[in-house]
């Protein structure tokens, strides 16, 4: 009878089980994130159709400084072999993303109104705002995985 590889050890898997689930308190709201923050200050200043229009492609950009920011912090952080690895599937993230851009574009264009401008730019920043998120916690990981 085959043997069944030993299984992770609790103790080096709880500590990263928590990493993934640690958030607010049950009923609590977790603090946006500062993008987030100033996006919704800034449409509440300016609620109308170019007001918001602008808001969003200002934080669609700040997302995609915090996108290069955490992409320079997993260069400087990852092995290069590792970082080769992300590199691949950034290249795929960013092909998917312009096919996703040419896909919402053509479905927004067939709807009348305007707010359905801001809703395409807020989709398109969504994009951003995932991959980012996403980088900042595969860094996190990485990070918690090479403590001792």
């Amino acid at each position: 009878m085959a043997r069944r590889p030993a299984s992770p050890s609790l103790s080096l898997v709880l500590p990263l089980l928590l990493l993934c689930s640690v958030g607010p308190a049950q009923g609590e709201e977790a603090p946006p994130h500062p993008i987030d923050a100033t996006l919704e200050r800034c449409v509440d200043a300016d609620p109308s159709t170019l007001g918001v229009m602008a808001c969003i492609g200002n934080a669609d950009a700040a997302w995609d400084a915090e996108l290069n920011a955490v992409w320079a912090e997993l260069k400087a952080t990852l092995p290069p072999e590792v970082f080769a690895k992300l590199l691949d599937a950034q290249r795929a993230w960013l092909a998917y993303r312009d096919a996703e851009y040419e896909a919402l574009g053509a479905l927004y264009a067939t709807a009348e109104g305007t707010m359905f401008r801001p809703m395409l730019a807020s989709d398109r920043m969504e994009l951003t705002r995932g991959r980012a998120r996403d980088l900042r916690g595969l860094l996190g990981v990485y990070r918690v995985a090479q403590e001792p």
